[in-house]
């Protein structure tokens, strides 16, 4: 029986009970989507794959489990702008922009995290000298 507490865990998906592995599944059923998409499938499959890559990628938590494996936000770009040239609609292709924002802000804020580890480390090395 769905209850409000229920029904807030399910839809946040900023928490750590969504599992890496929706994600990855999430993640790579778009991902299949955008790289092998038909020629009868209609515009519309690749603006829903994009506009659910984009919600994907709107919580940290995903933004964090994309820069886990580098790989997949470089095959992500990769994707992006192989559908940037080779799309035409204009929605198409400011999604893929807006997908690409998101990849970037995951890279800044692991970078972000990174710096702040190494100058914690620096600063303590520095107060222990």
């Amino acid at each position: 029986v769905p209850t409000e507490e229920n029904h807030n865990t399910v839809n946040n998906n900023n928490l750590p009970e969504f599992g890496s592995d929706k994600f990855h599944l999430l993640f790579g059923i778009c991902m299949e989507a955008l790289c092998s998409p038909r020629l009868s499938e209609p515009l519309e499959s690749i603006i829903t794959c994009l506009q659910a890559l984009y919600t994907l990628l709107d919580s940290v938590w995903a933004r964090d489990l994309l820069m886990v494996d580098k790989s997949l936000g470089i095959e992500l770009c990769n994707v992006l702008h192989r559908l940037l040239l080779t799309r035409d609609s204009y929605e198409t292709q400011l999604l893929c922009m807006e997908v690409l924002k998101q990849v970037i802000k995951s890279a800044q804020e692991q970078f972000e995290i990174l710096k702040n580890k190494k100058l914690k480390l620096l600063n303590k090395w520095k107060i222990d000298k």
